[in-house]
């Protein structure tokens, strides 16, 4: 009997053993599941979060970025006003000629006439003014020049008569240099060149005193571009706005390849390629999913540069030369500044750095921008109305001035608030 409750209390206590083995087994089991149980919950929560903020990035990044156009499905107005104008002004246009009209970056209005292509490389002439203050303002953002330098500081061989002139003075043409000099235009000089040819003009007037629109002395602030950057200005442009903003046809090569590009009026693009330059303007700097240019150096471009320097016409060396009259009225510098396109009143001398400025009479407030060139290609930024309009030809500005203003007129009645 006693063998047989030895035998049970040992069945009994491995019975116990088995058991309290199975507990600690299950617990230990319990504990490995609820501890991977937890883990796999932070990694999913982390994982969440991330695709989370992804997301929103994305989201951000598409609230800034400007997407790929898209024709405006919503509402169509009717744009036949401006299809008949602009087909029945084709004798001006030496042949063709294209419109682009963006809003809220949709395209409102793509059309061509005649034998044009929206997307040939054209010379812009004029227009491109505001290529190169973009360009100069992106040397600003990365502090290796300021507006307020003399150019003295970079190009100490110019004369002791160019002290006090500045880098704003010179790209918003209040910086006393006569507008015109033929070395500006000599293709087979380099920029460097170009500059000492400069260098032996006289200032007709200090500096900040005369509104003077031309060439020279945005071609001073282009060979500083070049030294402060250790490039050519064509690459500079290239790297700082054409490439970031994949303009493949935007350059300074409009009248040829040199190394003395017309800073103020030698450069080409295209209908398409110009009216992205602009959306990227509007959009503060921001373009091709990139800050190209600082917000703040947009402001500084866009606002007003002059200090209500009134606008005159320096004479020349060549005083028989009848383009230049030493009379500063309106109708003397006529063909130099443009006019406004619905008033045809001179516009004087509302000037940023590369866009003339056109403000409300008693407001002041800002109500477009634009650079139209000597053939005719205009592009613009219309803020009341929050349009941006490239009207691209190659023809002269005279001949198709006409039809310009014609054309504005017809898109303030269409589209116009």
């Amino acid at each position: 009997m006693m063998t047989i409750y030895k035998t049970d209390m040992a069945v009994h206590k491995v019975a116990q053993q088995v058991e309290w083995y199975n507990q600690k087994q299950y617990q230990q089991a319990l504990a490995r599941w609820c501890r991977g149980f937890v883990v796999c919950m932070c990694w999913s929560i982390i994982v969440m979060s991330i695709v989370q903020e992804t997301m929103q990035a994305q989201q951000r990044g598409n609230d800034r970025a400007i997407p790929a156009p898209q024709h405006e499905t919503l509402k169509t107005p009717d744009f036949s006003p401006i299809d008949k104008l602009l087909t029945d002004s084709l004798a001006m246009m030496s042949g063709g000629c294209g419109l682009i009209l963006v809003r809220n970056d949709s395209i409102l209005y793509a059309k061509t006439f005649g034998h044009f292509s929206l997307d040939s490389a054209i010379p812009i002439a004029s227009a491109c003014k505001w290529i190169a203050g973009a360009t100069i303002m992106t040397l600003v953002d990365e502090k290796k020049l300021s507006l307020s330098d003399p150019v003295r500081k970079f190009i100490p061989q110019l004369p002791m008569s160019f002290d006090g002139i500045t880098i704003r003075h010179c790209m918003a043409h209040i910086a006393g240099l006569q507008p015109e000099l033929p070395a500006v235009r000599n293709s087979a000089i380099s920029l460097m060149q170009c500059t000492a040819e400069i260098a032996k003009i006289k200032p007709v007037r200090p500096p900040g005193k005369g509104f003077e629109y031309g060439t020279v002395s945005m071609q001073l602030v282009g060979r500083i571009a070049e030294i402060v950057s250790k490039t050519s200005w064509n690459t500079l442009v290239v790297r700082k706005i054409a490439e970031p903003l994949g303009l493949y046809k935007t350059d300074f090569y409009g009248l040829g390849v040199t190394d003395n590009p017309l800073i103020a009026g030698g450069g080409r693009s295209t209908a398409h390629e110009y009216i992205r330059f602009l959306q990227m303007i509007w959009h503060r700097g921001f373009g091709n999913g990139r800050q190209i240019i600082a917000p703040s150096s947009i402001d500084i471009m866009h606002s007003a540069q002059t200090g209500g320097a009134p606008a005159t016409i320096a004479l020349p060396n060549k005083p028989n030369n009848k383009r230049f009259a030493a009379v500063p009225t309106p109708e003397t510098f006529r063909d130099s500044i443009p006019l406004h396109p619905l008033t045809k009143k001179p516009i004087t001398p509302g000037y940023g750095i590369g866009m003339w400025r056109i403000t409300e009479p008693t407001t002041t407030a800002l109500l477009e921008l634009h650079s139209q060139g000597k053939f005719g290609f205009t592009p613009w930024i219309d803020l009341k109305n929050g349009i941006v309009g490239v009207f691209a030809v190659k023809s002269e500005a005279g001949k198709v001035n006409p039809t310009y203003r014609a054309l504005r007129k017809h898109i303030e009645q269409i589209l116009g608030h």
